[in-house]
């Protein structure tokens, strides 16, 4: 079984320009023998949002999930933010991203892809070890909202 993965890319949106780079070009055949992977909806496109302060991804299936930076920064998956190794794993996720309270704004400097599975920011307060994987970021996806 392979995974054929569609251009997929994020816009950065400054003030007066944006900016498009290449996310995930690639024809990948890594999915063979882990099949909690070959379930696993990818994202069709991806966007960064710097002046109204989200990431949406758009995913394969069409759904579209919006997630405000803060919340996103709240919800770092990483072994420092999570308080230790007994705090990670699934059962210690939040149900979806809206439940999280911020500490404060944040904004994400970078993204960049992490092989074809998850996407690690660098945020403004430095921080940059969480990974963000797509079935972690699927979970996240906040209940549906109009955007307009």
């Amino acid at each position: 079984m392979s995974i054929d993965t569609d251009w997929i890319s994020y816009c950065v949106h400054h003030p007066r320009k944006t900016h498009h780079f290449p996310l995930i070009t690639h024809h990948s055949t890594l999915i063979t023998k882990k099949t909690t992977m070959q379930n696993t909806i990818l994202p069709k496109n991806i966007t960064l949002n710097k002046t109204e302060g989200y990431l949406e991804i758009v995913w394969q299936d069409e759904q579209v999930c919006r997630y405000p930076l803060a919340h996103l920064r709240e919800a770092c998956p990483c072994v420092q933010c999570r308080g230790g190794h007994e705090f990670m794993g699934r059962e210690h996720d939040p149900e979806h991203i809206l439940v999280l309270t911020p500490k404060r704004s944040y904004v994400m400097e970078t993204i960049v892809p992490i092989g074809n599975y998850a996407l690690q920011p660098t945020w403004d307060d430095g921080h940059h070890t969480g990974i963000y994987t797509w079935d972690y970021l699927r979970r996240l996806c906040p209940p549906e909202q109009d955007h307009d």
